[in-house]
């Protein structure tokens, strides 16, 4: 289907322990309800507010991709919402970051609103969270199951800054020589499209037992403005 230029994106995201195993989603539909696109993705672990908040920019970059110009965006989020029209201020941290990538991704498009409605009414991107999470928690009990000799929860990875970003292209501020160590959770001071990058080779290395000490994979930010390089392995 040849995407509108008016579409509806609804979104979700959750995350089971608040921080735990996270997951975000977003669905495309015609104004009167005719799917146009959808995807959901395990996000590690991370809070609620983060999977609500990756959903949103993955659902806004993916529609501006698609050529929507007017979008309604729908989301069972009443924090997330308020903040995005400016009724509540971002205090956390953790979210600021991506709540500017958000606001940035919104500048796409001619005309948007977003509004808050109940879970019953935001049941497929739903469905997609907790069907991203529960593949992911399913894969690592699998791990088990198989007797790894690598215990993933206990492995830690490090990102390190290779070649800084392009001038003014990094939100984050990415610094060469910088190190992020993912333990458990996501480190703070990565932009969404740096995390997003590094998060399947970090992953990759910590559910795989045979992976040696001096193991350095490259990994480049999945802005195409940004430019920057990592450098991952894992933490002997």
């Amino acid at each position: 289907m040849t995407a509108p230029e008016q579409a509806n994106l609804h979104i979700d995201g959750g995350a089971r322990g608040n921080p735990g195993p996270a997951g975000a989603a977003y669905v495309i539909t015609t104004t009167d309800g005719q799917p146009v696109a959808s995807d959901s993705q395990f996000i590690g672990e991370a809070t609620n507010n983060v999977a609500e908040y990756t959903a949103l920019i993955d659902g806004l970059e993916a529609a501006a991709k698609l050529g929507v110009r007017q979008l309604q965006i729908v989301s069972d989020s009443e924090l997330l919402v308020r903040q995005i029209i400016g009724e509540y201020r971002v205090r956390s941290e953790n979210i600021l970051d991506l709540y500017h990538a958000a606001q940035m991704a919104l500048m796409k498009f001619d005309r948007w609103q977003i509004r808050h409605v109940p879970r019953s009414q935001n049941r497929e991107a739903d469905r997609l969270v907790n069907a991203a999470i529960d593949a992911a928690v399913k894969g690592r009990s699998g791990r088990d199951a198989a007797d790894r000799k690598l215990d993933s929860s206990t492995v830690k990875v490090l990102a390190q800054v290779a070649r800084a970003p392009a001038k003014g292209a990094c939100g984050a501020g990415l610094r060469k020589g910088q190190r992020f160590v993912f333990d458990q959770v996501t480190p703070a001071g990565l932009c969404l499209h740096a995390a997003h990058s590094l998060l399947p080779t970090v992953m990759a290395m910590q559910a795989d037992p045979a992976i040696e000490s001096d193991t350095q994979v490259t990994v480049r930010c999945g802005n195409p403005d940004c430019g920057a390089v990592f450098h991952v392995s894992v933490v002997s």
